[in-house]
């Protein structure tokens, strides 16, 4: 038996895959893309396949040597227009990351996609942020889970009473 498969996985593992994991690498791509809620979605194809990371943005593994994962939206831009200029980073035109449609890609340099990017005016905690800095105007702290004036009061008085509560086990142990 080989690859330490039993006769019977053997034949499974050598027998042809059919349906989206099989075929070249394009028609594996095009088979996680969904073109037809086109309509609803302003021309996106929308990247149905795995996620890479938290973010929105589509991943894709090329089996073709070199193996390596692609972001789908490079992958798609690759096949239908050709190399991705150097020194270039694609932005989305349509502001939706999980969109594969190339005509909604363009490459521009990493400034002009940070200049592109909308500006983030709520904090996470739905507050506004003063204009042109990270700081929330209701926090007026810098806006990240866990560093507001509430938060950091209510953790320090957990860990007054923790310590209360130990020294209390402490002083009726003895």
């Amino acid at each position: 038996m080989a690859k330490g498969l039993c006769q019977k996985h053997y034949d499974i593992f050598r027998r042809p895959r059919k349906g989206r994991f099989s075929g070249t690498d394009e028609s594996r791509f095009w088979g996680m893309v969904d073109k037809v809620s086109e309509q609803n979605t302003g021309g996106c194809w929308i990247w149905t396949g795995s996620f890479f990371g938290g973010k929105n943005y589509g991943q894709f593994h090329v089996r073709r040597k070199p193996e390596k994962n692609w972001r789908a939206h490079r992958f798609s831009y690759t096949i239908t227009k050709g190399e991705i200029p150097k020194g270039m980073t694609l932005d989305h035109l349509c502001m939706n990351p999980s969109c594969v449609n190339p005509d909604h890609l363009e490459p521009v340099t990493q400034t002009e996609n940070n200049r592109r990017k909308p500006k983030q005016l709520i904090c996470g905690r739905g507050h506004l942020r003063v204009p042109g800095t990270r700081r929330c105007k209701i926090c007026s702290t810098k806006c990240r889970p866990g560093r507001s004036p509430e938060s950091r009061r209510g953790a320090y008085l957990r860990r007054k009473a923790r310590k209360a509560a130990n020294n209390g086990e402490n002083s009726g142990a003895s």
